[in-house]
């Protein structure tokens, strides 16, 4: 087990994915600063926070269980007392305990989590599928299709990897729904379930004709 500081969001953050973000409160901004000093590298970890009442948050990052590390790559003062983050997901993790620490941020004992591929014989014609609606998906909400998950070769296992995570960064699904993805057992379960939501998402934008509203992730301020 490893010991992890802590950033609850109403967000998702996969492997792979940029996350911008602006902060203020004092215990945002001790956590930034301990992580900048930190001889393990400037790292901290999200995890999001599930719909509910409880305003106990340390009660709801246990409901929520899986997070992904966070690498910070860029800070800037930008007046105020605010400061803009630029990070980028790199590893799940598992919240096996909060720890009781004179912290004004949260702290964990987490477990790293692997990264099984499923049946990798399955993955080529999976990752084709998840590609196809998710391109679909893209033009039918006026976007650009993202194009950096592509194949290198017909056994590529990387890049069904990335498209697999890529799904929870490129589309407006609920909270619950991308968290279920980043919890998905091997990279060929969570390109099912992506498989899956994103052929119900197609279907309801084609039925009532209506475009599903995105937070825009630059304006995600966790105080």
């Amino acid at each position: 087990m490893a010991r992890l500081p802590l950033f609850p969001l109403n967000t998702v953050l996969a492997p792979g994915a940029a996350l911008p973000l602006q902060i203020h409160e004092h215990r945002h901004l001790q956590l930034i600063r301990d992580v900048v000093r930190s001889p393990e590298g400037p790292e901290f970890g999200v995890v999001a926070l599930r719909h509910g009442r409880d305003p106990d948050e340390r009660a709801r990052i246990r409901a929520t269980v899986t997070g992904c590390s966070a690498v910070l790559q860029n800070v800037d003062n930008i007046g105020s007392g605010r400061l803009h983050l630029d990070v980028r997901g790199k590893d799940r993790f598992r919240v096996d305990k909060i720890l009781d620490e004179p912290l004004p941020y949260v702290v964990a004992e987490v477990t790293w989590l692997s990264e099984p591929d499923g049946d990798e014989a399955a993955l080529p014609s999976l990752a084709r599928q998840v590609r196809s609606r998710l391109y679909n998906y893209s033009t039918m909400l006026g976007q650009d299709a993202p194009t950096n998950f592509e194949p290198r070769s017909r056994r590529d296992v990387d890049s069904a990897r990335r498209l697999s995570y890529g799904v929870i960064d490129h589309t407006v699904l609920s909270l619950d729904e991308k968290i279920s993805l980043l919890e998905a057992e091997s990279t060929e379960q969570r390109l099912i379930r992506a498989r899956r939501l994103l052929s119900r998402e197609i279907d309801l934008i084609r039925l009532f004709h209506a475009i599903p509203q995105e937070i825009d992730p630059s304006a995600i301020n966790p105080n």
